[in-house]
């Protein structure tokens, strides 16, 4: 807009706009972005911004959804992963496979509707996408963010004994409630 200046964002009704976003974003991160919205003041790049919203109005009106499972920030635990031999706990390793999951299934489902939604797809393909960390996770991780049995040697040996030792403890006990009872 050659004639661009805050009297303008103010007659096109962009602060409601920005408000009626943000309440509706479901993250902390998502709600300022929302506030740093402003109006397009050069109009190259316009259209493909249009075709974006297009494609999302029309993702949103017509097409089957997909699940958003992780609705809050991520960015501790990324902040805490960044940090050199740090170990991040178990509940935020399991936060950080299911937002890879969820990542990784947004990537697939505009892969497989590039015809479709056009420029969705082209911004999804700029992502670097590193799946080897989400098998690896997976591989030591069931499905409820419990680490598995066999995530490494050491870790089933060490089980194994618990399960024995537990088990011989439990005989005992009931060796001495039964002399007790005697």
């Amino acid at each position: 807009m050659k004639y661009y200046n805050e009297q303008t964002e103010q007659q096109l009704g962009f602060e409601r706009l920005r408000k009626y976003l943000s309440d509706r974003a479901t993250t902390e991160e998502g709600k300022k972005l929302c506030q740093q919205l402003r109006p397009y003041t050069k109009p190259t790049g316009l259209d493909k911004e249009l075709a974006r919203v297009f494609e999302c109005k029309k993702l949103l009106e017509s097409d089957e959804a997909f699940a958003l499972d992780i609705r809050d920030s991520m960015q501790t635990i990324f902040e805490h992963a960044n940090i050199k031999n740090n170990c991040l706990i178990l509940s935020d390793l399991f936060r950080l496979a299911k937002w890879l999951k969820m990542v990784r299934d947004v990537i697939n489902y505009f892969h497989l509707r590039k015809e479709k939604y056009p420029t969705l797809s082209s911004g999804i393909e700029r992502l670097e996408w590193q799946s080897d960390l989400l098998s690896g996770l997976l591989n030591i991780m069931d499905e409820r963010g419990n680490i598995k049995d066999n995530a490494s040697p050491t870790l089933k040996i060490l089980r194994r004994q618990k399960i024995s030792l537990s088990s011989d403890l439990r005989r005992q006990l009931n060796g001495i409630l039964r002399h007790a009872v005697q």
